[in-house]
């Protein structure tokens, strides 16, 4: 077989025909047309099946987008969220710390100030006590003198009588 037994069969004008043409004179104007109309209806579902494909694909990754940015717009909420309660918790760390501080600083300082207060009327106790045995003392002392010389008038007005 060879290349011009072939192409015999076909000749120049086939060729250059549109398929519109050979349907045409293969089948008649209006098979022609409907298988024309058949191809272009296969033709623009097939277009259509095409673009919806990449639009579902287009929208998935859409929605993936928004996925992904709604969880991380979340974990930002919420991370936020922590960190501000933490820093509250802290808040309240301090004043608290601050308040017990103040607590015991003025627990410390009644403490010193009855300790100073007991130690004052100790203070004034033993000086009270030191005061009445010198008083009772000096008293002691006054009356044995006046017992002594009482007795000596005694001894001295005996003596003349």
């Amino acid at each position: 077989m060879n290349i011009s037994s072939i192409t015999s069969g076909v000749s120049g004008a086939d060729v250059s025909k549109t398929r519109f043409e050979r349907n045409s004179d293969d089948y008649g104007p209006v098979a022609a047309a409907a298988l024309g109309l058949a191809d272009a209806a296969v033709d623009q579902a097939s277009a259509t099946v095409s673009l919806s494909k990449e639009a579902l694909a287009q929208a998935q990754g859409v929605v993936h987008d928004t996925q992904a940015a709604a969880h991380g717009l979340a974990d930002d909420v919420a991370e936020a969220w922590h960190d501000g309660v933490a820093a509250i918790g802290h808040g309240v760390d301090v004043v608290e710390d601050a308040v017990v501080s103040a607590w015991h600083d003025t627990e410390d300082a009644v403490a010193e100030g009855c300790h100073e207060v007991k130690q004052g009327i100790e203070d004034a106790a033993t000086a009270v006590k030191q005061a009445a045995v010198s008083a009772y003392e000096a008293v002691a002392e006054a009356s044995d003198q006046v017992a002594g010389y009482a007795s000596m008038a005694w001894q001295s007005l005996r003596d003349v009588v």
